[in-house]
């Protein structure tokens, strides 16, 4: 829009109807990033609070040393 805005000044015409309608797509566009910022925090929000999906079987430790043992063993 900006390269065709620039062809019309170029060629000395009126762009006054494009330069109101980018304006309003630069309002729309900072609306939207704001929205999606807050639909972004809510997202990080709720997978936080899933946690880490493991495997039923796997070895369950509270300390590192005995992670680590475990390891040593197999």
């Amino acid at each position: 829009m900006i390269k065709e805005i620039g062809q019309i000044k170029k060629n000395k015409g009126n762009a006054d109807e494009l330069i109101a309608k980018k304006a309003d797509m630069d309002k729309e566009v900072a609306a939207l990033t704001v929205k999606a910022n807050e639909l972004v925090k809510k997202r990080d929000a709720k997978a936080f609070l899933l946690g880490n999906i493991v495997d039923k079987n796997s070895a369950v430790s509270t300390t590192e040393v005995s992670t680590a043992c475990r390891l040593l063993e197999v």
